[in-house]
């Protein structure tokens, strides 16, 4: 899989400045790699993403990490909300961009991430 053109991406909240954000890199990504459509029908602003991600919780199941597959998305908490998203490459690793970042890849069971994992999800056909 060539993760190349996904990665060092600029960020922009739903799509400033030529940039991507992390929910829209997760269906970009989820499209051209796995052939997944994740719903991208939301346009709030980036202080409401906490709001969101509970909302677009009930559209997705919930998998636990055993079934967990590349494609997968994880969801992410930041100071306690579940306001960030990535799309699972491998069993370890995932695609994701944080404001000010470029995109990269994350270890799941890295130092950095381990303790904020909210839950891994499959979109609902």
């Amino acid at each position: 899989m060539n993760l190349r053109p996904y990665l060092e991406l600029r960020w922009g909240f739903r799509g400033e400045g030529g940039g991507i954000d992390c929910w829209q890199l997760v269906c970009r990504a989820g499209r051209e790699l796995f052939g997944r459509d994740y719903p991208d029908d939301f346009a709030l602003e980036q202080a409401e993403l906490a709001q969101v991600f509970a909302h677009e919780r009930q559209r997705w199941l919930e998998v636990d990490r055993a079934a967990m597959e590349p494609g997968d998305v994880v969801l992410l908490t930041l100071r306690g909300e579940p306001v960030h998203a990535g799309i699972m490459v491998d069993r370890r690793r995932f695609l994701h961009i944080m404001p000010g970042a470029e995109s990269t890849l994350g270890d799941i069971d890295g130092l950095a991430w381990r303790h904020r994992i909210g839950g891994f999800f499959r979109c609902r056909k």
